[in-house]
């Protein structure tokens, strides 16, 4: 016969899983240290989260630092008198 989970162990599976969901999508490192630790950046972004606040979006600031960082090279003219 199994034993029972108890419920809060699920419930810590599923925090770790929405956590990973938030890292993978916001471009976090994911820890599992860093779940329910308050001090952590990314747990402190991930509640802001999940109350409905303004986080912390590293892929958004990854393309902004690519986009002016990028300079096209001149084109360079082709002489078409053949």
């Amino acid at each position: 016969m199994a034993k029972k989970v108890p419920q809060d162990i699920n419930q810590i599976f599923d925090d770790l899983d929405k956590l990973k969901d938030f890292c993978r999508d916001h471009g976090f490192r994911f820890n599992e240290a860093d779940l329910y630790n308050p001090r952590m950046f990314v747990w402190q972004q991930y509640t802001k989260f999940i109350n409905g606040k303004n986080c912390k979006n590293n892929w958004d600031d990854e393309i902004s630092r690519v986009r002016s960082s990028y300079r096209p090279k001149p084109r360079q003219e082709v002489d078409k008198r053949t």
